[in-house]
């Protein structure tokens, strides 16, 4: 350095925009990478949330249904259940009938 202090001086100069350089191009691609994350990982995370929620609603509806499904059919077998079986001479006079 003694011997020669303004070529010291310029190496580390050089030395130092090489770094600056260097970090300003990592910074670029990490906000690329990001921007891509958000824009594709984030949007396609996104949609399938909206697809599971879209499924769990109509899941939801079709199991009111089924329910209701359920119910009349709990509520016919238990009129049915209440019918008294007619004997085969009302059966037969029943078709006498007509």
């Amino acid at each position: 350095m003694k011997e020669n202090p303004a070529e010291v001086k310029e190496q580390l100069l050089d030395q130092t925009k090489q770094v600056s350089d260097t970090l300003k191009n990592t910074i670029q691609e990490a906000r690329k990478l990001v921007n891509k994350i958000n824009s594709e990982v984030v949007e396609d995370a996104k949609e399938v949330t909206d697809e599971a929620t879209s499924f769990a609603e109509e899941a939801k509806e079709d199991l009111k249904g089924i329910k209701s499904d359920l119910k009349n059919t709990g509520t016919s077998l238990t009129e049915s259940k209440d019918l008294k079986p007619k004997s085969q001479a009302e059966l037969n006079a029943n078709l006498n009938h007509y």
